[in-house]
């Protein structure tokens, strides 16, 4: 007799640690499809083909931060529990990847900080989505500077390059070589409120500072301000704007 298993079912996982959404997860939850010609084609997945595995559930819970500490991954199962290394995901080596049961709890501890990690992988996001605002003179509108407010960029982009999609880079050297950017990020657990503010220039110029070019998260902002120049510009024209109705009514 000869048995092969066609289909595995989903799995609920308890994942926590360095992870961006930490909680309960489902793993493999695409239904059997038993279209015609569907099945033979599902006999011929390999048998590695299950979305059950601990990167899976690591994946569907948002991924790694780069804080993780992937030497240490522990897999608890039935109160006994494992240690699994990942690191080969990021440097080419083998790694265990064990086969999830439902109930099985996956715990990411926490380490230092790593660049390594931020970048798009089986265990972190492929992408991030930021809010963009650059409602300024050479952009009147931020549907016309971008996307309706916001633009996904691959993981792994720094502050830096958002500048450019942003509308904040370029354009009159007089009036905006002094513009200023601000990258605002929300922490999603705690609620705790990042800002960093910057002259572009400074940022286009010197990026090689990680915690003056950080890496881009889902959900941050970027926001552009208008140089001294154009600002003042703007004041007279304002002024103007304001003077004139009053002259003309003193005229007549």
């Amino acid at each position: 007799v000869d048995v092969r298993v066609l289909h595995y079912g989903a799995a609920i996982v308890h994942v926590s640690g360095a992870v961006f959404d930490p909680g309960t997860v489902e793993v493999n939850r695409e239904p059997l499809d038993l279209q015609a010609g569907s099945l033979q084609s599902l006999t011929q997945i390999p048998g590695d083909a299950p979305r059950r595995r601990l990167t899976d559930a690591i994946r569907a819970a948002g991924g790694i931060t780069p804080i993780a500490d992937l030497q240490e991954v522990t897999l608890i199962r039935d109160g006994r529990e494992q240690t699994f290394n990942l690191t080969g995901i990021f440097d080419g080596t083998p790694y265990p990847n064990p086969f999830l049961l439902d109930g099985d709890r996956a715990i990411v501890p926490e380490d230092r900080f790593r660049n390594e990690w931020v970048r798009p992988s089986i265990v972190t996001p492929p992408d991030v989505t930021v809010f963009l605002s650059s409602t300024t003179i050479p952009s009147s509108t931020n549907s016309s500077a971008n996307d309706n407010g916001t633009l996904v960029f691959p993981y792994g982009t720094h502050f830096s390059q958002a500048l450019g999609p942003a509308n904040c880079l370029g354009g009159t050297q007089v009036s905006n070589a002094k513009r200023r950017a601000v990258l605002v990020r929300t922490d999603r657990l705690t609620g705790q409120v990042f800002t960093l503010d910057r002259r572009v220039e400074d940022i286009a110029r010197d990026s090689d500072a990680s915690a003056e070019n950080p890496f881009l998260m889902a959900g941050d902002l970027v926001a552009c301000y208008d140089s001294t120049v154009t600002n003042v510009r703007e004041f007279f024209r304002t002024l103007g704007d304001i003077i004139l109705p009053f002259g003309l009514f003193w005229n007549r």
